[in-house]
């Protein structure tokens, strides 16, 4: 098992990931040109027997790390892997040159999955986005403090 940066040949894997997971999947274009062409935006993976499992992807901007996409395939979840991916985004936030103080998340109303997780996660509830989604669905608003006092090897 590890967690590392998305590197070319994990498109595909990451697009197929979306795809079986979210409401709103973006395709393999996307997700190359977050990858090469978005200077804010990071890609992780977890892999496991040279396959991936997951993905977070996440913008920096000035003292805010935003999650723009996250997903673990639909078989592999409830083994830690989201735990396991966003505590190594919270590691990379605490070695960037400029301080990161806040992860936020935005989540679809009726996503309980995502909600509980967020919430089990240490993330609170501060607002709704009314008609968020190209459905129409609200979105909840979670955010998290990054922890520069806690052990890295927690």
């Amino acid at each position: 098992m590890s967690v590392r940066k998305a590197e070319k040949e994990d498109l595909r894997e990451i697009a197929a990931i979306a795809k079986e997971c979210l409401t709103e999947p973006l395709d393999e274009v996307f997700f190359y040109q977050e990858w090469k062409e978005n200077p804010i935006a990071t890609i992780l993976v977890y892999e496991e027997e040279k396959r991936i499992l997951g993905f977070l992807d996440f913008y920096l901007y000035f003292e805010v790390a935003s999650i723009a996409q996250f997903a673990v395939r639909k078989r592999e979840q409830k083994r830690g892997i989201g735990k396991t991916l966003l505590k190594a985004m919270e590691e990379i936030l605490k070695k960037e040159k400029d301080p990161i103080w806040v992860i936020n998340a935005e989540v679809r109303k009726t996503n309980q999955n995502a909600i509980l997780f967020y919430e089990h996660m240490g993330f609170q509830y501060y607002d709704r986005k009314p008609q968020y989604y190209s459905d129409k669905e609200d979105a909840l608003c979670y955010y998290k403090g990054v922890d520069y006092e806690q052990n890295s090897s927690n």
